[in-house]
């Protein structure tokens, strides 16, 4: 791999799931929808939760460039997932720092945003041991799935970069 360059492997269905959710956290971030409520209120949580004016010029003051930077970071993801796309439908992306923390910062709030909506409010292994038959299986699927992406993603981006 050239220097400073990470490269991520999925194959045709992780590549999908991640391109869709990225595309729902995206219009999600775009506009204010009932299912959206409790997302958007973890993915932007109060910076000054005993003051309410504090709280209302953060918000006008920062909160469109924050929503406007979590759109940009989905588009960079969906663009390298494209770039990255293999006649098998595969995914091999090579990106750079800016790439790397693109998707680290994406797929971080998409799994906080699945997170959500399963009504997870820690990291406390909920879903380690159910049952393949339970209706939520396919959704604390892709959430352990995520999880454990970042993780890797964070560890490669590290072990690949030198800190002085």
């Amino acid at each position: 791999m050239p220097d400073g360059l990470i490269e991520i492997r999925l194959d045709e269905t992780e590549a999908d799931i991640l391109l869709a959710l990225s595309k729902r956290l995206d219009s999600i971030v775009g506009e204010a929808d009932t299912a959206g409520d409790s997302v958007l209120r973890r993915l932007r949580p109060d910076a000054y939760p005993d003051d309410r004016l504090a709280e209302e010029e953060f918000r006008d003051s920062v909160g469109r460039s924050i929503d406007q930077d979590r759109h940009e970071t989905a588009g960079l993801v969906a663009d390298a997932l494209d770039r990255g796309r293999l006649p098998d439908g595969s995914v091999r992306a090579q990106v750079d720092a800016d790439g790397a923390d693109a998707f680290v910062k994406s797929i971080n709030q998409i799994r906080l945003t699945v997170g959500t909506l399963l009504g997870i409010e820690n990291d406390d292994n909920t879903f380690e041991s159910l049952d393949r038959d339970d209706p939520m299986y396919p959704q604390a699927s892709v959430y352990m799935w995520l999880g454990y992406v970042l993780e890797c993603l964070i560890q490669t981006t590290a072990e690949s970069h030198s800190f002085d």
